[in-house]
């Protein structure tokens, strides 16, 4: 399916996204256009990301089911055109890819998309949120979903191979560094097609031993050392933990008591020498950061103003 730069803005105020990437189902409308809702589910067999321009709030008559519209951008040049024009309008010279965590559905993804944006216009970085499937409210079955999110993810890493004027840094929240995990190349032959500048590993619902050298599982994708794959020899993935965080407290209770990354940090003392040895790798207690946008529960502060000015600085 052909690419449509040439296609006209959208009313501004019907845009929700200039640009967004998804791996979930979208229904084909033509003419390079494609619709989804919160009720469009994934394919664990769907290998491909789909990158969107221009996505629209098409219909909101059920106040329930939104439905969104956008237009296909089909070629990775493009996409780098695109991400080099976000760039300029807006001042920018970074961009963060944003991976979201449980339950969010395509409305709450763009909603905090938006917030970030906004809070960051005019400065050097713009967002584009990522929307994996969040059809199951089970904990389990959207975990289950995981991997082929992660597989179509990893088609995306090619199209932003040849990028060399924006660099690109990424964001993950919550469940989606499980998806991080997942995506990372797992064959030590196997070099990436793409590396960011900066990984922000956010309220990680990961094991809290997953940069640990002694991980005891060795079939586990989720491990520290794949994620440092794909970050570039020169940047850092940064692990952002806050030990209030009720909603990993019981995330405890279903993966077998284990601790997860978000809410600890390293699970293992650095002194016992038991971290991987990589200069890269840097965690950030945000026991300080201002709680107010999610002050119950703790876990929602990837948006704050104090976790935006953090980005900014380590990018």
């Amino acid at each position: 399916m052909g690419n449509s730069e040439s296609q006209p803005e959208a009313p501004p105020d019907k845009l929700v996204a200039p640009l967004a990437i998804t791996t979930i189902d979208v229904k084909e409308l033509g003419d390079g256009k494609v619709s989804f809702s919160k009720e469009s589910v994934g394919d664990k067999d769907n290998v491909s990301a789909q990158i969107m321009k221009n996505v629209v709030l098409a219909s909101a008559e059920d106040a329930s089911l939104p439905i969104y519209e956008a237009t296909e951008v089909a070629d990775a040049a493009a996409f780098r055109r695109l991400i080099e024009a976000e760039a300029k309008d807006r001042g920018a010279t970074h961009c963060m890819l944003y991976i979201h965590g449980f339950t969010n559905t395509p409305g709450v993804v763009f909603e905090a998309a938006k917030d970030m944006n906004k809070y960051l216009e005019g400065k050097k970085c713009f967002v584009i949120p990522i929307i994996w499937p969040a059809e199951a409210v089970d904990y389990g079955a959207q975990k289950e979903g995981a991997p082929a999110a992660a597989a179509a993810l990893r088609s995306l890493l090619p199209k932003l191979s040849n990028n060399n004027k924006v660099p690109i840094s990424l964001m993950c929240h919550s469940m989606g560094n499980f998806v991080l995990g997942q995506f990372a190349p797992g064959d030590k032959d196997e070099a990436p097609a793409f590396k960011f500048d900066s990984i922000f590993m956010v309220a990680s619902d990961i094991r809290a031993t997953t940069f640990d050298k002694e991980e005891p599982d060795p079939e586990d994708l989720n491990r520290g050392d794949n994620i440092l794959r794909i970050v570039k020899d020169t940047g850092h993935v940064h692990v952002l933990y806050h030990w209030w965080d009720m909603a990993l407290l019981g995330r405890r209770v279903l993966n077998g008591g284990r601790t997860a990354l978000g809410k600890v940090g390293f699970f293992q003392n650095p002194q016992e020498k038991k971290i991987l040895a990589d200069a890269r790798i840097i965690q950030k207690d945000c026991g300080s950061f201002d709680m107010s946008v999610d002050r119950l529960v703790g876990h929602g502060y990837h948006t704050s103003k104090d976790a935006m000015e953090y980005y900014l600085a380590n990018m």
